[in-house]
């Protein structure tokens, strides 16, 4: 859901993606991240969320099941958390900076600051437990596009 929102007299774009039934999604997609549905917003395209759940230690080395089951050992602990990202492919020149916040729940890290030009992905690790935010089993994830830059900064021109 992308929402238009006014924070200090300015117009922002706030999205919010419910992943329902969080713990069956996070668990079938054990070692790679779960990626949103793509949105627009900001007047950005081809825009997407994801989200890397931590396991804790390096789990590279273990086969799909030994994941499944570190996963399911965290949840039982009681304790989750996680990376949520931001992932922007739509490009304006050598310079896409986009000022942003990022929530899982009512954690909110930012405002963050990145040239998507540079690299499409950014993000923040999320030290809170994600356990809390759930509501029905549903885990609310987002971004709030505070600014945007774009354009070259060939010639020296302000960047």
């Amino acid at each position: 859901v992308v929402l238009e929102k006014e924070v200090d007299g300015a117009e922002i774009a706030r999205v919010e993606w419910r992943i329902d039934n969080v713990k069956a999604k996070l668990k079938d997609c054990v070692g790679r991240p779960l990626v949103s549905p793509q949105f627009q917003a900001a007047g950005l395209s081809e825009l997407r969320l994801m989200v890397f759940p931590s396991l804790g230690l390096d789990i590279s080395g273990l086969s799909m099941r030994e994941q499944k089951s570190r996963y399911e050992a965290r949840i039982a602990e009681g304790k989750f958390t996680g990376a949520l990202k931001f992932k922007v492919v739509t490009t304006f020149g050598d310079r896409l900076t986009i000022r942003f916040n990022l929530f899982v729940g009512d954690a909110v890290q930012g405002p963050l600051e990145h040239n998507f030009a540079e690299h499409i992905i950014h993000g923040a690790e999320f030290v809170a437990n994600w356990l809390d935010s759930l509501r029905s089993g549903s885990l609310v994830v987002g971004a709030e596009v505070l600014s945007v830059q774009s354009g070259s900064c060939v010639g020296g021109g302000d960047q």
